[in-house]
């Protein structure tokens, strides 16, 4: 039954045509060490979307991680948005304006979609970043070029969580994270209550896995620093 779940998540994973661009990021150096865990906070149509107890524990544990935030996210939670850009061990990256399917959208509507939550965050939080994700971790050639063209870096994941399936338990999320969890893994999880049992999951995780394989839990940037550096 798990290998099925697992051939499960790799489809989701892989639900764009795959295209041939290095600049696509899915994991960090094998030889770091590390893990970078990312949490991605799109709109929400119920509820409050934002999980306060989640990031109470990675506040008060001090977890490193890479939130992707959307446009229509930033504009409703400003006090939120806010609080967690003057914690030095958070950073943000973009997830779309809308939390659209990009491809299939025409290149102004992309265009739109990758470029309006940097300029939301640059000219009313004066915070500038380079880290972008896709919605549904879908795209085409056209996204690809409008990100390559902003100088954006292209992360997805090295495989899905499945945090916000409902039908799967915390306890086998958990199985699955602690036999696919290797060195410079991206793992993609939701801070916007889309995950089912997320705040239940990542201390577990935090604490068992990440804590007795002695990995080091990074942000993505310091993930990509640690890339330059192993390619040179």
């Amino acid at each position: 039954m798990l290998s099925v779940f697992w051939s499960v998540l790799f489809t989701l994973a892989s639900a764009s045509p795959t295209l041939n661009d290095e600049s696509i990021i899915r994991s960090g150096s094998k030889n770091c060490n590390c893990v970078a865990i990312t949490f991605d906070l799109c709109p929400v149509k119920e509820g409050d979307g934002y999980n306060q107890e989640l990031m109470e524990y990675l506040i008060k544990k001090k977890v490193p991680a890479t939130f992707f935030v959307s446009g229509r996210w930033i504009e409703k939670h400003p006090r939120e948005t806010k609080r967690l850009l003057k914690i030095p061990y958070f950073e943000f990256g973009v997830h779309g304006h809308w939390h659209s399917h990009l491809p299939e959208k025409p290149e102004e509507r992309q265009l739109f979609e990758i470029q309006n939550p940097l300029m939301i965050l640059k000219n009313k939080y004066h915070y500038s970043t380079i880290l972008f994700r896709p919605a549904f971790g879908e795209y085409n050639e056209t996204t690809l070029k409008l990100t390559n063209k902003l100088n954006l870096k292209f992360i997805l994941w090295t495989f899905e969580s499945g945090d916000p399936d409902p039908k799967l338990s915390s306890d086998r999320i958990l199985k699955v994270l602690e036999e696919t969890t290797k060195a410079g893994a991206i793992i993609p999880f939701h801070a916007n209550r889309n995950g089912v049992h997320t705040q239940v999951i990542i201390p577990r995780f935090v604490e068992g896995k990440i804590k007795q394989s002695q990995l080091k839990l990074v942000k993505i940037s310091e993930m990509l620093n640690m890339l330059t550096q192993a390619e040179h």
